[in-house]
């Protein structure tokens, strides 16, 4: 992978998840867990879009990364409700 990419990497994952910390009131307690879902997604992200066209991997990591990002994180922390739900006990 060349500079560029990690670099782009690095920006988009960390990035995504400052903004929605910024623009939520819950999400600064989950900024670390969601700058590494975030990370971990990008350089997913960069791997496939390589892997499909070496041409244009750089634009499509840009125009797309931070959607898909936004949406993994999304969904990390659906996934984390739903397994708190399921373990707290019941109030009744």
């Amino acid at each position: 992978m060349e500079p560029l990419t990690i670099a782009l990497c690095i920006s988009i994952g960390t990035g995504v998840p400052w903004l929605m910390a910024i623009h939520s009131d819950n999400s600064a307690r989950q900024l670390f867990w969601n700058s590494l879902v975030g990370l971990a997604v990008a350089l997913t992200c960069a791997v496939a879009f390589d892997s499909l066209s070496p041409l244009y991997s750089i634009l499509a990591l840009i125009s797309a990364g931070p959607l898909i990002v936004l949406l993994a994180v999304n969904l990390a922390q659906a996934a984390c409700r739903a397994v708190a739900r399921r373990m707290s006990p019941p109030l009744g």
